[in-house]
């Protein structure tokens, strides 16, 4: 049996007194366990979270020319496919501030002049995105009167008449147009930027600009011309194969830089064009002329080589050009052809190993040879030459 000395009693009061006296005087009654009312939501709905509307015939009802119709603004998106009626467009846009999310989704054309998207009338704000569209009578997506509108994330393919098509003041970004008869792959108005897009196998052009249009890092293979821009457009970082007629087709005072033309009828075809920089471009193996210009051009530090069938590196079609600083080998006729014999600034070229029309063995590098603004002639071993020199 456990025993308590006498000495530890004194201790053990103490530390009982103390342990008293920290001990709340009374304790508080709990609080009513009844709830006041009926328990309420604590989660967002989902059209809370993302307020979207189905388009469908409920939401977005159609009628004798549109499958769906949407007036409102707001952000609209599909739940499946939507396969089209013949004699009808697929969805018709009729308002502002509208967004179209194809979630994924296809709208697939029937027979007649249907379009998968159109906008009937002059609209702003709207995006269209995330999806494709096929086999329409007429464009997959026809946005000509959309202005200060994204489209984006977009593939359309197989149409009677062009693939994507929009209105002035547009930002284009990863659109893949392929097999479109009868018209271009992707077509829009002045002022639009177009980034990462792609066009193959088209009835007209690839990809046709209106004035002050920006185009980077594109692709257009297999069409009628690959890239036709008009005024004022700049195009950097694209490449243009195998289109039967020109690869890159700018007009006046265009920006072309960083580009790629090869196996086109002509490469970059400037030939009516003024004002127009044509830089750092790779225009070789084509079926005519690698790069043509028209008036007042600078045409510097490209490679224009192994054109064929009578086609020249280089060949200027009025005056007042400069040509600088290009590289022009194994073309089938001269590397550089001026028509301004005494009007073009030809200086500081390397043409070597091209072949002229007098005779098939005979090298013709430069026609003409010389006049008032033409560099030196030598050869690249020559010591002590002007630094303007051709070679």
């Amino acid at each position: 049996m456990n025993t308590i000395h006498e000495s530890t009693i004194p201790a053990c009061r103490l530390i009982i007194a103390f342990t008293m006296s920290i001990l709340p005087i009374s304790i508080s009654a709990q609080g009513p366990l009844t709830p006041p009312g009926a328990p309420t939501p604590t989660m967002k709905s989902l059209d809370q979270i993302e307020a979207r509307i189905i388009v469908n015939a409920a939401n977005t009802p159609g009628d004798a020319t549109n499958q769906f119709i949407i007036t409102a603004p707001g952000s609209y998106y599909l739940t499946g496919n939507i396969t089209g009626v013949s004699g009808k467009n697929g969805i018709s846009i009729k308002g502002d501030d509208v967004t179209v999310d194809l979630n994924g989704f296809a709208l697939i054309g029937a027979s007649g002049l249907g379009e998968g998207i159109t906008v009937p009338a002059a609209h702003r704000n709207l995006r269209i995105h995330n999806g494709s569209a096929q086999g329409w009578g007429g464009a997959s997506i026809d946005c000509d009167n959309a202005s200060n509108s994204q489209f984006d994330h977009l593939r359309v393919s197989q149409n009677g008449v062009g693939g994507f098509r929009c209105g002035a003041g547009n930002v284009l970004s990863q659109i893949s147009a392929e097999a479109n008869t009868g018209g271009a792959g992707i077509r829009t108005g002045d002022r639009c930027t177009l980034t990462a897009c792609y066009a193959a196998d088209s009835g007209g052009d690839g990809i046709f600009t209106g004035n002050s249009c920006t185009v980077t890092a594109s692709t257009s293979v297999s069409n009628l011309n690959g890239f036709n821009i008009t005024n004022q457009c700049t195009i950097i970082g694209c490449t243009a194969v195998s289109n039967t007629g020109v690869g890159i087709y700018p007009s006046d005072n265009c920006t072309i830089k960083d580009c790629t033309a090869t196996l086109n009828g002509t490469g970059i075809d400037a030939g009516g064009s003024s004002r127009s920089l044509i830089a750092n471009c790779a225009a070789s193996q084509n079926n005519g002329d690698g790069i043509r210009a028209g008036y007042g051009c600078l045409i510097i530090s490209n490679d224009a080589s192994s054109n064929k069938n009578g086609g020249a590196g280089i060949e200027t079609l009025n005056t007042q050009n400069r040509i600088d600083s290009n590289h022009c080998i194994f073309n089938a006729s001269y590397g550089i052809k001026s028509s301004g014999a005494t009007a073009d600034f030809i200086m500081r070229n390397t043409c070597f190993s091209n072949f002229g029309a007098v005779s098939a063995t005979a090298t013709a590098n430069y026609s003409p040879k010389s006049g008032v603004f033409f560099g030196t002639l030598s050869n690249v071993n020559d010591a002590g030459v002007s630094p303007w020199a051709n070679f």
